[in-house]
């Protein structure tokens, strides 16, 4: 598999015979409006931001520094999509998120959880799993945010460059 990091982008490209804008990602062409208007730059960018992004928290957390005990507690993913739950409805512990969580039960699949969160398990995942984890998934989600804001790459020095 292709590592997305470290991969240049899909190039914007001209479809002549049809005068298109299109971008061939996987093999596949996905056609992004009339060749350089406005709208197919936004298409590009947004399709750019979803291939860019990926799975990003199960890619991440497929890394070797993530500790297998964490992971077999609560994927990264659902640690990530509980705490970001939490910073929405303002919870102050684990035990608001606990409590809110089970208020739901049957949304929680459809919300994207696939795990069972209890106080417990979140507080193991949250001790046990490495906090560079959660640093390189933001990362990847606020370059995404970026990416859609602004329709370009936006070229960020590495940590620790000059």
């Amino acid at each position: 598999m292709l590592n997305r990091r470290n991969a240049k982008p899909p190039k914007y490209r001209h479809h002549k015979a049809r005068n298109l804008a299109k971008v061939t990602i996987d093999r596949r062409d996905i056609y992004l409006g009339k060749y350089n208007s406005p709208e197919s730059w936004r298409q590009y960018a947004e399709v750019i931001a979803d291939w860019t992004a990926g799975h990003a928290a199960d890619e991440i957390a497929a890394e070797p520094r993530s500790n297998t005990n964490a992971t077999d507690i609560v994927s990264s993913r659902d640690q990530f999509l509980c705490m970001a739950f939490s910073q929405l409805i303002f919870c102050d512990s684990l035990r608001d998120i606990e409590t809110d969580l089970r208020a739901m039960p049957s949304k929680l699949y459809h919300a994207g959880f696939r795990s069972r969160m209890e106080q417990g398990t979140l507080a193991d995942a949250t001790r046990r799993r490495d906090w560079r984890i959660g640093r390189d998934l933001a990362e990847s989600l606020i370059s995404r945010v970026l990416i859609s804001a602004y329709g370009r790459f936006l070229l960020l020095s590495p940590r620790g460059a000059k």
